[in-house]
C-alpha cells in the first residue's frame, strides 16, 4: 500500500525529498513519523528556519494527500500525523470535506492552515509554531488542540465553526497583533473550552454569541490587550462553568454582557484585579462567586441587569460587603436593579435582616446619585432618611420616644413655673379673696401623659384638651417691636410638638405597614 502512494505522489509531484517519502510510507501504513532530532535543544519549533531539507515537507502534498480522491483511500482512520517536521507553504484546506484528522506536534507552519469552510475530524497542531489559522464555518467532528506550547503568530479564527469536541488551547500562545488573537464568535462548541495554565493571548480573546456545552475556562491564563478588551463573550451561551480564576490575569478589560452561564462564574484569585474591568450587564448566571480578593477598582465593575440563583460565599461576607461591592459600580445613573438583585437572593437564602439592608443602602444611594425631581425632594432629603426609607421604621418610634420625653420636661418645668393654665372656664373657682384659684376637681396634669396626648394623633388621653401653655405669662423679652415671654415660647414648642407627633406618627405607621414611596 505504501509503493502504491508513493507511486502515485511521484506521479504527482516528481521528485520528492527524503522527508517527503518517509511521509508517504508512514501516513499508509498508518503510523506518525517523527523527524525530530536526538539533541532536544534542535527541536524548538521557533528554531525551524535552520531545520535541515531531511524536516521538510511541502504544504502542497499534505493538502494533495488529504483532498485527492485516489490518495485520501490510503489514508487510515488514524489520519495525517507529523512530529518535528517544517511544512512550507500554507496548508490550504478551504472548503475541504476531511474524514480524517490532521495532527502535527511540535511541528512549524509558518504559513499556516485555512481550513475556511471545511469539514475535518479533528485538528491538533500541540507544541507546534504556526502561522494564522482560518476556520470560519468549518465542521470539526472532534477537537481542536492548540495547547502545550502551541505558538500561533497570527490570528486565530473560528468564526460560526462548528466542533464536536473542545477548543483546548491550554498552555499556547497567541499572538494577534493589533487584532484579535482568537476568535470563536458565534461557534457552537459539544465540548470546554480551555484556555488556561499558562495560556497567553496577545490581542483580543473574542466568543461573541458563541454557545459551549462544557466549560469556559481561563484558570491562570493571560489576556493582553492593555486599553483594550481582552475578553470579549456578549451573549455567549455556557451550559457549564466559567472560570476566570486562580491566576486569571486580564490586562484590559473583560466584557461578558448577556451572557448565559448556566453553572458558576467564578471570579476569584484573580491576578492584578485593579488594573481591569469587569461587565457582567444583563447576563444570567446560576450561582455567582466572586472573590473579596478580586475585587476590580470603583468605577470599572458593570452590574446593571445582572441575574444569579445564587451568591457563593454570601454566610461569610454580610450585607455591608455586599452592598461595598454593590458600590464599586460607577455611581450614576444609578441603577437599582443590582441592588433589587442581591437582596431577592439574600431573602431567598433565609436572610431577611440582610436583604432590608441592601435595600435600604439602594435608597440611600439613589439619593446620593440621582438628580430628584422635586416631588421625590422631600422624602429622599427629609421623611425617607428617617425612617431608613421603610426598612428601619423604628427609628421614627425611637425618635418619637424622645421627643415625647424632652416634651414632658419642658410642659413639667413649665408647670412648675405656672406658664400651663387650664383651658376650660372650669379650670377656676372664685378664692376667698375674690381671686381667681384653681379648681381643686378639675383634671391635674400629668407632665408626660399630657406630652403623649399632644403628640399622638386621634388618641385622648384628657389632658391636652384641658391645659395649654399661657402666652402671656412669665418672662419677658422685647425685641423690637415684639414681645417674647416664657409661656409663649412654650406655646411655639408645642406647636412644633403636635406637628413632629403627626410627621413621626405617619412615618411609624408607612414603614410598618409597607407602604413606602418609591420603594
Amino acid at each position: 500500500m505504501s509503493d502504491q502512494l508513493l507511486q502515485l505522489a511521484m506521479k504527482r509531484f516528481g521528485a520528492l525529498t527524503e522527508a517527503e517519502v518517509r511521509m508517504f510510507r508512514a501516513v499508509a501504513e498508518g503510523k506518525f513519523p517523527d523527524f525530530s532530532s536526538p539533541h532536544a535543544p534542535e527541536n524548538d519549533p521557533a528554531l525551524a528556519e535552520r531545520w535541515p531539507k531531511e524536516r521538510v515537507v511541502a504544504a502542497d502534498r499534505i493538502v494533495w494527500l488529504a483532498t485527492d480522491p485516489d490518495a485520501t483511500r490510503f489514508v487510515t482512520h488514524r489520519g495525517i500525523g507529523l512530529k518535528g517536521v517544517r511544512i512550507d507553504g500554507r496548508i490550504d484546506l478551504q472548503a475541504a470535506n476531511i474524514v480524517f484528522a490532521l495532527y502535527f506536534d511540535r511541528c512549524a507552519l509558518p504559513a499556516g492552515v485555512n481550513l475556511l469552510g471545511a469539514e475535518i475530524h479533528a485538528l491538533n497542531l500541540s507544541g507546534s509554531h504556526v502561522g494564522r489559522i482560518t476556520a470560519d464555518g468549518a465542521k470539526i467532528e472532534a477537537s481542536v488542540i492548540l495547547r502545550a506550547g502551541c505558538k500561533v503568530n497570527g490570528r486565530v479564527r473560528l468564526i460560526g465553526a462548528r466542533i464536536g469536541g473542545n477548543v483546548d488551547c491550554e498552555g499556547g500562545t497567541f499572538v494577534g497583533g493589533e487584532g484579535e488573537a482568537l476568535a470563536l464568535d458565534s461557534a457552537k462548541i459539544e465540548g470546554s473550552v480551555l484556555l488556561n495554565q499558562r495560556f497567553l493571548a496577545e490581542g483580543n480573546v473574542r466568543l461573541l454569541g458563541a454557545e459551549i456545552g462544557g466549560n469556559l475556562s481561563c484558570e491562570a491564563g493571560q489576556f493582553v490587550n492593555p486599553g483594550k478588551n481582552a475578553l470579549t463573550a456578549d451573549r455567549m451561551k455556557v451550559e457549564g462553568n466559567v472560570f476566570l480564576s486562580d491566576g486569571f490575569a486580564p490586562q484590559g478589560r473583560v466584557s461578558l454582557p448577556s451572557t448565559t452561564i448556566a453553572g458558576f462564574f467564578v471570579w476569584r484569585n484573580v491576578a492584578r484585579p485593579q488594573d481591569t474591568s469587569l461587565d457582567l450587564r444583563s447576563a444570567h448566571v446560576g450561582t455567582l462567586w466572586f472573590g473579596r480578593e478580586s475585587w476590580p477598582a470603583t468605577g470599572k465593575l458593570f452590574l446593571s441587569g445582572l441575574i444569579y440563583e445564587v451568591i457563593d460565599d454570601q454566610q461569610t461576607f454580610g450585607a455591608e460587603t455586599w452592598v461595598a461591592w454593590l458600590r464599586l459600580q460607577p455611581p450614576r445613573p444609578f441603577r437599582p436593579q443590582p441592588y433589587e438583585q442581591l437582596a431577592a437572593v439574600l431573602r431567598k437564602d433565609g436572610q431577611e435582616g440582610d436583604a432590608k439592608r441592601v435595600q435600604y443602602a439602594k435608597e440611600v444611594d439613589r439619593s446620593r446619585n440621582t438628580d430628584l425631581a422635586w416631588s421625590q425632594w422631600p422624602w429622599y432629603r427629609m421623611f425617607g432618611p428617617l425612617i431608613g426609607y421603610g426598612y428601619r421604621p423604628w427609628r421614627a418610634f425611637w425618635l418619637s420616644l424622645a421627643v415625647v420625653i424632652v416634651g414632658a420636661i419642658l410642659f413639667g418645668m413649665g408647670h412648675s413655673y405656672g406658664l400651663l393654665a387650664p383651658s376650660k372656664a372650669e379650670g377656676y373657682i372664685a378664692g376667698a379673696n375674690g381671686k381667681p384659684e384653681l379648681n381643686p376637681n378639675y383634671p391635674q396634669l400629668a407632665p408626660f401623659m399630657y406630652s403623649l396626648d399632644t403628640f399622638t394623633p386621634l388618641i385622648n388621653l384628657d389632658q391636652a384638651e384641658f391645659w395649654l401653655p399661657a402666652a402671656n405669662r412669665g418672662a419677658q423679652w422685647s425685641l423690637g417691636p415684639i414681645v417674647v415671654t416664657t409661656g409663649g415660647l412654650l406655646r411655639v414648642y408645642m406647636w412644633f410638638h403636635i406637628m413632629a407627633g403627626w410627621v413621626l406618627s405617619s412615618l411609624l405607621f408607612v414603614g410598618l405597614t409597607g407602604s413606602v414611596p418609591g420603594a
